[in-house]
Parts: structure tokens; C-alpha cells; sequence
């Protein structure tokens, strides 16, 4: 039945619907439809990618992230939506202007790092640009986010399948040329020495510790963000199942978070749902190695300890250092791959405030630190998101000089600035009538979708 004939019923002549008027600086939702199409398929590829590297000289290398992530850049440019954060833009000029000053006259004769500098300078220019984005298309990408992360998590399980099917686990690395490997990471983690079981690495994942963090990551945002428990429960059941503690850890520090945002069923469901995700973990050794891992924090050269007590130890030496080594650093790169009182016989990444402490000291870091906060925690990004990517990047993995971090921390946080759509329709404004469907229409009430599309 048309408009027209429905409204003659009433003896009424039709309305013509309101029309829509422009909101104060707002940006056109096609063009943020263009961003974060660009954004969703660069998210996918970064995480493909992640164990590439293109070679430059010995153990130089460029991660593909890093390529990837400043290819996007020009693509932006090409769309002229590409702006550069002028406030970001003033801070990154700042520390790089001092660590450039302090390397030519304190650090010029201890034979730091310019690779490791120019590297860092790098990564951390990321945070200098910025596109426009809306409410919708964001939520468009974290999608994308959640989606590889089940693809993720369904990777776990067929792992394990594997193995128990007597094939062995993928491995990667076997197809990669080695020169074109992004180096230094433990891509076959066994469960245990002495078990020929491997942790799944989902294939594409640098370690099981990097798996556990993206489903990590994807859990709280599922909670705080869409609410869909089947896929809360296919990550949780995930995230157990990979024998990753830094993903659980990272769970439980934004629990507190979670609680405050949650209606109370889902907290009603939380809290019934874990009685049984505890006995599942019992029963396939999730807990027993929790258990055993906790110890570790106590056990020196034991990965625990090396990842979360000893960068605060070494943290605290460097800053008791003699003269001015305190304040300005011992230059870029010169931080051991490992406990600096015993020669670096402990290989493995620095947390990235640990790295910035021993090498650009504790003037370097207090030029650093809130450059990372201002640009991570940003204006119109849900809070809980910012805190997932701030822990992630500071505390759970060596990332000061890891590209891919840093772009987590940019397509999911630090990379927009949030917009009103160009045109909305008056709040006071209603359609004449609307016609009775022919069919009844289902309609969704997840909080990820919105009651209106452009």
C-alpha cells in the first residue's frame, strides 16, 4: 500500500518527511566507509604477515607490519583523508630531538644503535597521523578484529587435531625463506620439554604468547563492545586451550573494567559460566600449568620472570646508574638481549618502558611515555579498548621495536579522530506513517549495530 492511499484512510493530505541537516564539523560516512574498508583488509594482512620480514642488511630487517602500515599512510594520502596530529606530532619531535642530541655528545663514543633510533623513530611517527572515522565504520573494524580472532581461535582447535591425529603441528617457518623471517621469536613452543606436544601458534602468530593476546583482546572487546556469547565462550574456550598465560592475564586485568560496563545478566553468566570453564581447564592441564607458571615470577631465567619482574629490576639499576647514565641513557640499542649483570645470557625482548629507561633514561622516558598515553588513549575510543592495546604493547611482549604492536595500537586506538556523520535527520522529525511490513522483520539488539545506517 502506498503513502499516499495509507494516508487518504486518515482524510489527510501526506507530509513530506523532514529533511536531513548537516551537523557542525562532521565527515561525509561514505568517506569513513573508505577508510575502514582500507583498515579492515590491512588489519587482516598484518596479521597474515606477521612472521615476514624484508632483509636489509644481516640481522636488519623491516617487518612487513611496518610496510604494510606506511602503505596505508599513502593510500590515505591519495584519498586526501591523511592528517597529521599536531599536539602527537610536537611531542614525537620533542623525544626524537633529544635522543638525537644526547646520542651526539653523551652517547657519541659507547657505540650505540642509529638503526635502533631511526627504527624507534619510526614506529613511533605511526602515532603522528590520523584519519577521520564514525561511531559506525569503527565498529566496522573491530569487527574485522573479532572475526580474525575466531578465525584465530578455530586454528587453536585444529592444532591441537593435528597432533592428536598423530600429523604433527603446520609449521610455517617451513615454507618461509629463511633470509625473509622475521627473526628472534619461538614460532614451535613446546608444552613442556620433555612432551612432544606443541602449543598451538594458529599458524600465522609469532608465539602462542602473541595467539593468547589477540584472543585475549578480542574476549574484552567482545564483552564490552557486541556482547555475543557464543563468541565470548569460542574465545574463552580458545584462549584456555592455547596454553598462553599473558592472554589470561590480560583478561583478568580488565576484569575490573568489564564489571562496571557489563549489565548484570552477562556478569550472571560470567559467574556461572566459570565454575565450568575451571573444571575444563583441570581437566585438559590448563590449570596445572597456570599453577606451575605462577611460580616462575620467583624462579629467575624463567620466562615469567624474565618477562615481568626482571625489566623492573633493571629498570631500577638503570636509574642508579653513576653521572648523568640515569638521566640520559647508555644509547640506542645497548640494552643486552638479556639480564645486563650477567652478559646478556638471557635472550629475550625488553618490555618496551624497560628498554626506553636503560637506553634514552629516565628524561627519554618521561618524553616517551606520554607520547604513547595521549596518542593510545584517545579522545571517542572506548576506554577498556585503549587499556587492552596499553597493556598488550607495554607490559606482555617486547614491542618497543616490534612494528606489529604498535599498528594493534593504531587501527584499534590511536589512529582516528572520532566524527559525527555529515547529515542527520531532527530528533523531532517523524515520517507521516509508516506502511505495515509485508513480512514481519527481525530486529537485532547487539550494542555493535547501530539503529540507523547512512
Amino acid at each position: 500500500m502506498s503513502d499516499a492511499i495509507h494516508s487518504g484512510f486518515h482524510g489527510r493530505p501526506p507530509v513530506a518527511p523532514a529533511k536531513a541537516r548537516a551537523v557542525p564539523g562532521a565527515i561525509d560516512p561514505a568517506i569513513t566507509r573508505r577508510i575502514a574498508n582500507v583498515l579492515c583488509v590491512h588489519l587482516v594482512l598484518v596479521v597474515l604477515t606477521q612472521k615476514l620480514a624484508l632483509p636489509i642488511s644481516g640481522e636488519i630487517q623491516i617487518a612487513f607490519a611496518m610496510l604494510l602500515q606506511y602503505g596505508v599512510f599513502g593510500i590515505f594520502m591519495l584519498m586526501g583523508v591523511l592528517r597529521v596530529h599536531l599536539i602527537r606530532s610536537l611531542m614525537l619531535l620533542a623525544f626524537v630531538s633529544f635522543a638525537m642530541i644526547v646520542h651526539a655528545v653523551y652517547n657519541a663514543d659507547v657505540g650505540y644503535s642509529p638503526g635502533s633510533l631511526f627504527l624507534l623513530t619510526l614506529i613511533l611517527a605511526m602515532y603522528a597521523f590520523v584519519v577521520p572515522m564514525d561511531e559506525e565504520n569503527y565498529n566496522r573494524i573491530l569487527r574485522t578484529f573479532q572475526t580474525i580472532a575466531a578465525v584465530a581461535s578455530v586454528l587453536v582447535f585444529v592444532n591441537w587435531g593435528q597432533q592428536f591425529a598423530g600429523l604433527g603441528l603446520f609449521n610455517l617457518e617451513d615454507y618461509i625463506p629463511d633470509k625473509f623471517q622475521y627473526i628472534n621469536y619461538v614460532y614451535m613452543n613446546k608444552l613442556r620439554w620433555d612432551l612432544h606436544w606443541y602449543k598451538p601458534n594458529a599458524i600465522v602468530f609469532l608465539e602462542v604468547s602473541h595467539l593468547s593476546q589477540f584472543i585475549g583482546m578480542a574476549l574484552v572487546i567482545e564483552l564490552a563492545r557486541f556482547r555475543r556469547l557464543k563468541y565470548a565462550a569460542l574465545y574463552a574456550v580458545a584462549l584456555l586451550s592455547s596454553f598462553g598465560g599473558t592472554g589470561t592475564l590480560l583478561v583478568l586485568a580488565s576484569a575490573p573494567i568489564l564489571m562496571l560496563m557489563l549489565p548484570r545478566k552477562y556478569i550472571v553468566a560470567v559467574v556461572l559460566a566459570a565454575p565450568l570453564l575451571l573444571v575444563g581447564a583441570a581437566q585438559i592441564g590448563v590449570l596445572d600449568n597456570f599453577t606451575k607458571r605462577a611460580t616462575e615470577f620467583t624462579t629467575k631465567k624463567s620466562s615469567g620472570y624474565n618477562r615481568f619482574v626482571l625489566p623492573a629490576e633493571t629498570s631500577a639499576m638503570a636509574l642508579e646508574r653513576d653521572g648523568l647514565g640515569g638521566l640520559l641513557g647508555s644509547g640506542a640499542g645497548s640494552i643486552p638481549a638479556g639480564d645486563p649483570t650477567k652478559g646478556g645470557v638471557n635472550g629475550f625482548a625488553w618490555s618496551p618502558y624497560a628498554k626506553v629507561i636503560y637506553e634514552y633514561g629516565l628524561i627519554g622516558f618521561l618524553m616517551w611515555l606520554p607520547l604513547t598515553l595521549y596518542a593510545i588513549f584517545n579522545r571517542g575510543i572506548p576506554f577498556v579498548i585503549s587499556w587492552i592495546v596499553f597493556l598488550q604493547y607495554n607490559f606482555l611482549n617486547g614491542a618497543l621495536n616490534v612494528p606489529l604492536h604498535t599498528v594493534y595500537c593504531y587501527v584499534l586506538a590511536a589512529g582516528y579522530v572520532m566524527m559525527p556523520v555529515a547529515k542527520s535527520r531532527p530528533a523531532s522529525a517523524k515520517p507521516s506513517v509508516s506502511p505495515a511490513p509485508a513480512s514481519p522483520v527481525r530486529r537485532s539488539h547487539s550494542p555493535s549495530r547501530s539503529e540507523s545506517r547512512p
